[in-house]
């Protein structure tokens, strides 16, 4: 017979374990305790990692933590050079300069006010991202007494063009002074590579930077605007800087196209000044090796670049590469501008591959339009055998630029 106590209206048992499950000896819940918990962990921390999503990806959140935060996080973040040592030189010379836009600061003007100033080639491909940078400064430090300048020059000879010069600083859209460097002294400071310069209201130039450091410049700028006036908020970074990490800005690989300057194919040994029929029997001898450029057609190699003897299909440069982005620095015909058109493996450039500078035409064609002497942005996001084929003879091609290329920097 069943014991009285477990039919139905037996004694019910009493204490803190009624309305609950079993208690373990510590007085918790047992195991359905710690699975709860577990999962409610597990929640919090998709939460978090959903917020820091959100807060990476879209820039008003970043400015708000930023604001948040304050300047301590943003200088815990980046680990700089030491910008309390001596300075490193003094106020870089502005007078003397062409200006292309503005006017050149006044005696005393500059007294006790800090300056950020770049110094690039204009026909280098990293001198847009160093010009966005001090224009982005300049749109949040003008106000709190910081000056930005830029100071461009010319990489190669051919390009010594202060309208070319202008014209860079037309397109980046940069509203602060810009000079020109006739001599590129001024540039041959880091061997022509582009450079930012901050100087603090004592004159003392603090810190010189490369594209690839600008976060850093920042550091040492905000540093200089707190002593220029301390009770002043210097603000969060402009956007463009991206959280004060090492931006990825390699050195571009250079191949010159003048006579005497290519060491392999066809063009190496090649004599100046003296229109040559080049030739390939096979359809591998015309995409050559990587790296290497090879004409197809009459050329005239000059000592600054390969000059088109005439225009047309039959005539063009073939190069095979593997980079982020392709660049020729070319000059215009005499008689004004000409097309460049641009194939890539057989076809025309695709619009996923297009440049900035390049165009399409109905048809599908791609070019660019060679207006002046400077360099072209022809291809992004693609590797291949590119080819460039003149649209009027006297076109002339200086050099081929490769932006982060698979390789050496240097051919």
């Amino acid at each position: 017979m069943a014991d009285a106590g477990a039919v139905g209206g037996g004694a019910r048992p009493t204490g803190p374990d009624v309305g609950g499950g079993p208690r373990d000896a510590a007085g918790g819940r047992g195991p359905a305790r710690v699975r709860r918990g577990f999962l409610v962990a597990l929640g919090a921390a998709a939460l978090l990692a959903l917020s820091l999503a959100a807060v990476s990806a879209w820039p008003p959140a970043r400015a708000l933590v930023r604001r948040a935060l304050g300047a301590a996080y943003r200088e815990r973040e980046i680990v700089p050079p030491d910008l309390a040592a001596p300075a490193v030189g003094a106020r870089p010379a502005l007078a003397g300069l062409a200006w292309l836009r503005g006017a050149a600061p006044a005696p005393g003007d500059l007294e006790g006010r800090a300056l950020v100033v770049a110094i690039a080639a204009h026909d280098d491909p990293r001198a847009p991202r160093v010009l966005a940078a001090v224009q982005a400064w300049h749109d949040a430090y003008a106000r709190r007494g910081v000056r930005a300048f830029a100071v461009l020059s010319a990489a190669l000879d051919a390009t010594r063009d202060t309208a070319a010069a202008a014209g860079l600083a037309r397109r980046t859209g940069v509203t602060f002074p810009v000079a020109w460097d006739a001599t590129g002294a001024a540039a041959a400071t880091r061997d022509g590579a582009p450079e930012v310069l901050v100087v603090d209201a004592t004159g003392a130039l603090r810190f010189r930077a490369g594209c690839a450091e600008l976060a850093w410049a920042d550091l040492a700028l905000r540093r200089a605007v707190a002593r220029l006036a301390p009770s002043v908020r210097a603000g969060p970074a402009p956007d463009t800087l991206a959280w004060g990490a090492r931006l990825d800005c390699p050195e571009p690989r250079r191949i010159a196209l003048g006579a005497g300057a290519v060491a392999r194919g066809p063009l190496a040994g090649a004599a100046a000044g003296r229109t040559q029929v080049f030739t390939t029997q096979f359809r591998f001898q015309e995409e050559g090796a990587a790296w290497t450029p090879v004409p197809v057609g009459r050329w005239i190699p000059r000592r600054d670049g390969l000059e088109a003897a005439r225009a047309g299909a039959a005539d063009f440069l073939a190069i095979r590469y593997h980079a982020g982005a392709a660049s020729i620095v070319a000059s215009p015909p005499r008689e004004g501008p000409a097309k460049l058109w641009i194939l890539l493996d057989d076809d025309w450039l695709p619009p996923a591959a297009m440049g900035e500078d390049a165009r399409r035409e109905p048809g599908g064609g791609a070019y660019v339009e060679v207006t002046e002497p400077r360099l072209y942005r022809v291809a992004r996001g693609a590797g291949g055998v590119l080819r460039l084929s003149p649209g009027r003879a006297g076109l002339v091609l200086h050099a081929l630029t490769f932006e982060d290329p698979s390789g050496p920097a240097r051919p």
